[in-house]
């Protein structure tokens, strides 16, 4: 059962077990997702992305984009694209949210080497190497502990050379 509860702006929000009884007796997912503030749609967005509610989280996190222009968005729907395989797409979001912190979006180094690593992750699945390798270094340049996880990724899926080269 998955729990979390949501404090938002001093209020409280039921967790989802305390709403998952109501669920049931809803006709859509519109009808449930209705029972949350549109304040919360990044949070909600991320919930329906572990539950593979995939356009509900796509849509989610265009709203949250749309109040606060935070690439964590845009990266999330690019890690939506990569669970549906459309990796072309999981690209061009990653990519947008790279740029967006590049044009001074404060985000702490980590969350923008993770953005690289899932593009990077991205560029394997296509076999366009070249780009994996750069946002993998530029990954482990903003976050040095992911070194030992890309090593990894490169041996199992990339072309088989020293991902340093």
């Amino acid at each position: 059962m998955i729990w979390f509860s949501f404090f938002h702006g001093g209020e409280y929000h039921p967790s989802v077990t305390e709403l998952f009884p109501y669920f049931a007796e809803r006709d859509s997912r519109e009808d449930i997702l209705a029972l949350f503030p549109i304040e919360m749609a990044f949070n909600l967005g991320l919930f329906c992305l572990d539950i593979s509610w995939y356009q509900e989280a796509i849509d989610l996190f265009n709203k949250s984009f749309a109040q606060n222009n935070d690439p964590a968005n845009l990266a999330n729907i690019g890690n939506v694209y990569i669970h549906l395989s459309d990796f072309n797409k999981a690209v061009d979001y990653m990519s947008r949210a790279i740029e967006i912190t590049n044009r001074g979006f404060r985000k702490s180094k980590s969350a923008v080497a993770l953005y690289h690593f899932d593009r990077a992750a991205a560029f394997i699945n296509l076999k366009n190497f070249g780009p994996a390798r750069a946002d993998f270094n530029d990954a482990i340049r903003l976050d040095p502990s992911l070194e030992e996880e890309i090593e990894d990724i490169w041996q199992r899926y990339g072309p088989g050379d020293n991902w340093l080269k």
